[in-house]
């Protein structure tokens, strides 16, 4: 649920603070007052793409806040499921900022995101529905999504996309295997090459580390010689040197051990820290020892060897593993193509097997689809009753289709707005004020597995008062069971089912135009929905109806 809202230099908007609650909220406003730069901020947070145009004149940077809470469990599973986890007390702050030379900044809970997760996360909290939305309808691409979300049939989907996965690599390495000879013959002999190339360097994991680390000893020779032989000597080559002034140290406190006990455990320590310094001395005098041959030849061969590994590096874009790694490839595709005929053959005796499961798991994807279709088509149907619709017709319809990522079904809603008809695509029967109660319908009865706040632009186009008020009780219904729902509306029947109702209107300010927010008491919704019904100057009759209105919805 969005629990506040702060919006600045949004167009006509120079700050915006609304503290918002659950049930239905509408907002009115006369035409051009700035109702559509409220749905403008929300994109804005919810990380719509958009452009510095909508940054208020003359202002550096155009900025959203929202703060969620009250998240339901679903709703936090997903937000896990891209990486997001809400605060201790189940909160989360969404903040989004562009600035005039065209960046864009997104924020999670104080922390910078990509705008991409921010639009992710946004998804599973909020759902904008404006008129572009609801011509989505006609998308016939959609209807299989929808039809999903309303079915839970995530265990099917994975169990078939498994299968699917398998399926598809078997596919691709069949093709793979069955290119033209000389196409063949020609990977063939960049793969031999390959692998020869990467194979005579003679490369092992962790060599370049070792390269490096002896480099840095020969090229630092004569230095690390005096240094550790002058520190080896002052340790313990010397005849006054550290390890023998402690062997003195430790005899003489030794002796005291019977005149003052904390001798014995001082005793102790400096045993150990004597045993240390002789350690490191051992250590230190390693790295004096000349060795054998001529130091500069062994540095030339390092560096060589060093350079060698480089330009491979260089040349197939990788690190030393990722060398090691294409090198083991080319050496099994290489068996691979050599052995092509056999492997062909398996190939398409596993993918007997395979088409064979994959057939099975989307039957009973199918299966879990059309039992969902049916529910999902009664009560659908019961929406639009309610919507003046009581003798529509809508219909999921099932076509098969070739296997694909989604399975092997196509779907198509179907409407009949009128008795007797045959059912038809929506896109086709359908017009703007039908669809937009289809689309309320199926918003409807998916929202038990929707997002939690829910966002109407102007359902109301091309609608009939009786209509509306129709569509004015279903968002309030939709409202109560436990969904968060705002709506912007020019219909006075809609607006007087909210619980909260919020006017939007132009001001001027300092010789500036700006847009505010209002949240109504009881006698400013019945002026609003006087002015709704009667205009700007409403009468008695239009302020006695806008009073009957408001108090009739509450019955």
């Amino acid at each position: 649920m969005l629990f506040s809202l702060h919006v600045e230099n949004v167009a006509l908007l120079r700050s915006l603070d609304l503290d918002l609650s659950g049930g239905l909220t509408v907002f009115t406003g006369e035409t051009g007052a700035g109702k559509s730069i409220l749905i403008d901020s929300i994109a804005l947070l919810c990380g719509a793409r958009t452009d510095r145009s909508i940054i208020r004149t003359g202002e550096a940077y155009a900025a959203a806040e929202g703060f969620f809470g009250a998240l339901t469990e679903d709703a936090v599973a997903a937000l896990a499921g891209i990486g997001i986890e809400p605060d201790g007390d189940g909160s989360l702050l969404l903040s989004r900022r562009i600035t005039a030379d065209g960046r864009s900044t997104a924020r999670i809970n104080g922390r910078s995101v990509p705008t991409g997760l921010l639009r992710s996360a946004a998804s599973l909290l909020i759902d904008i529905h404006g008129q572009q939305d609801t011509m989505k309808l006609a998308d016939v691409s959609a209807h299989l999504g929808m039809l999903d979300t309303f079915a839970r049939d995530e265990a099917e989907k994975s169990a078939y996309s498994r299968v699917y996965s398998d399926y598809i690599s078997l596919k691709n390495e069949l093709r793979r295997l069955e290119e033209s000879e000389s196409d063949r013959a020609e990977r063939l002999d960049m793969l031999a090459y390959r692998l020869h190339e990467i194979e005579s360097a003679h490369i092992t994991e962790g060599e370049e580390e070792e390269l490096t680390a002896k480099r840095s000893l020969l090229a630092n020779r004569e230095r690390i010689i005096s240094g550790c032989g002058e520190a080896y000597s002052r340790l313990y080559g010397a005849d006054i040197s550290a390890v023998s002034l402690a062997d003195s140290a430790l005899r003489e406190v030794r002796s005291l051990a019977d005149a003052v006990p904390e001798c014995a455990l001082l005793a102790e320590r400096l045993d150990s820290a004597r045993i240390e310094l002789a350690d490191i001395a051992e250590s230190l005098y390693s790295y004096t020892d000349p060795g054998e041959g001529d130091p500069a030849a062994a540095l030339d061969r390092v560096e060589s060897r060093l350079q060698l590994i480089n330009s491979l590096k260089r040349k197939y874009r990788t690190d030393e593993k990722g060398l090691l790694a294409i090198a083991e490839e080319a050496g099994r595709e290489i068996s691979g193509i050599q052995n092509g005929d056999s492997r062909r053959a398996e190939i398409k005796k596993e993918l007997e097997k395979k088409e064979a499961e994959l057939s099975s798991a989307a039957s009973r994807l199918s299966e879990r689809r059309r039992t969902a279709a049916a529910d999902l088509e009664k009560r659908i149907r019961d929406e639009l009753k309610d919507l003046d619709m009581p003798s529509v017709s809508f219909v999921a319809g099932f076509t098969e289709k070739p296997f694909s990522s989604d399975g092997a079904d196509a779907v198509e809603f179907l409407v009949s707005a009128n008795a007797g008809e045959i059912p038809r695509p929506v896109a086709r029967i359908a017009s703007g004020g039908e669809l937009s109660r289809i689309m309320l319908a199926v918003k409807s009865v998916l929202s038990g597995s929707a997002v939690g706040t829910m966002i109407f632009d102007e359902i109301d186009t091309g609608i009939s008062g009786a209509t509306s008020a129709r569509i004015g009780k279903k968002l309030a219904s939709l409202a109560s069971d436990g969904e968060q729902v705002f709506c912007v509306t020019h219909s006075a029947q809609i607006a007087a089912f909210a619980g909260t109702h919020m006017l939007i209107a132009k001001r001027e300010s300092g010789g500036r135009t700006e847009t505010t927010v209002t949240n109504l008491d009881r006698e400013g919704r019945i002026n609003e929905l006087a002015r709704i019904i009667g205009g700007i100057s409403p009468g008695s009759a239009a302020l006695s109806a806008a009073e009957a209105l408001l108090d009739s919805s509450k019955q």
